[in-house]
């Protein structure tokens, strides 16, 4: 079954965002991420869902700031830094990275991003469910098109 649900999933179109977190020594995490779904208006929130292996979880669950930065189709290079292991090293270094009030970097020229203040989570399986309460959010609408996920791998719209 596992597998079956695996390769299903594979075709759930999704869009591709960066979580991105900092230490109190102000030391950059961050992690590709397709499992990211806005939650409620009000209050503004939204919904990450992380491995608990991942290499960012610990940093994120002590400072309790995170920002989701929303790639656009241009940025595959970002994707491919945050995607896995390989590139660890050259995170951070594509794009133009701030750091938001609350220490969680931010990418200026995504499609949009938003500094998010952990305000729940729930353990379900081999997940995280996280809920984050938006403090600042920003859209760029001049960065083009979103960066979708689908069929194991990045693709356009056009």
């Amino acid at each position: 079954m596992v597998e079956q649900f695996r390769h299903a999933m594979r075709y759930l179109a999704s869009g591709v965002a960066v979580i991105t977190s900092s230490d109190a020594a102000g030391k950059r995490f961050g992690m590709a991420a397709t499992s990211v779904t806005s939650l409620s208006m009000d209050p503004p929130s939204l919904l990450v869902c992380i491995n608990k292996s991942s290499s960012i979880l610990a940093t994120l669950l002590e400072s309790r700031r995170f920002t989701v930065n929303m790639l656009a189709e241009s940025q595959r290079d970002i994707l491919e830094c945050f995607g896995g292991s390989r590139l660890a090293d050259k995170r951070f270094s594509f794009g133009d990275w701030r750091d938001c009030e609350g220490g969680a970097p931010y990418l200026s020229d995504a499609l949009a991003w938003v500094d998010c203040r952990l305000d729940d989570r729930w353990t379900y399986g081999t997940h995280l469910i996280i809920v984050g309460r938006a403090l600042m959010a920003g859209p760029n609408e001049d960065a083009g098109r979103p960066l979708v996920y689908y069929d194991g791998a990045p693709m356009t719209f056009g």
